[in-house]
């Protein structure tokens, strides 16, 4: 008699480790397998992401702040409005018209775009002007510390998304011509 033999005459059950079960194989295979296609499925996602325009964003935006456009909630919508523009004009100014002084948008204030806007020759006096209407009132509200009154809100906010409709159409026409 063999050594496997007398062990096996001794021992009257065998101990198999969980890991070694066929139960354990098939869960851990199929754990493996839907982690793949979660990874494949999370990848295909992120390259396949449709694009939304900047001027599409800050519509959407602007709608969305249509709903907090109330007398009480004045200054925070002026500050929610100017985010929204410097976002506007950084995403189709430096990264779709490729123009280097708006890089750092954020961190310039309200004159310092205004001024910057005719240098590069993209939007007519009218648009500046109103942005330049949106950008006081906004400063008003911000600074002042004075009240945002119920007709304020509504011009600026149409003014904004009338600056936006028009200016996306000629950052687009000056895209083509590049």
């Amino acid at each position: 008699m063999n050594l496997k033999e007398q062990l096996a005459d001794i021992y009257e059950l065998w101990h198999i480790p969980f890991w070694q079960t066929k139960w354990f194989f098939w869960v851990s295979f199929t754990l493996i397998v839907f982690v793949c296609l979660l990874i494949t499925f999370i990848i295909y996602k992120r390259i396949n992401k449709k694009a939304v325009s900047a001027c599409k964003q800050a519509l959407d935006k602007l709608n969305k702040l249509h709903a907090i456009a109330t007398v009480k909630h004045g200054k925070q919508f002026f500050y929610s409005l100017s985010t929204i523009i410097k976002t506007y004009l950084y995403e189709e100014l430096y990264k779709n018209a490729k123009v280097e002084t708006f890089k750092n948008i954020q961190g310039l204030t309200d004159d310092q775009i205004i001024s910057l806007l005719p240098q590069i020759q993209l939007f007519n006096a009218e648009q500046i002007d109103n942005l330049k209407h949106i950008f006081a009132g906004i400063n008003f509200i911000k600074f002042a510390n004075q009240k945002a009154a119920k007709k304020n809100i509504d011009e600026a906010l149409q003014s904004a998304k009338q600056f936006v409709e028009q200016t996306s159409k000629l950052v687009k026409e000056a895209e083509k011509g590049q």
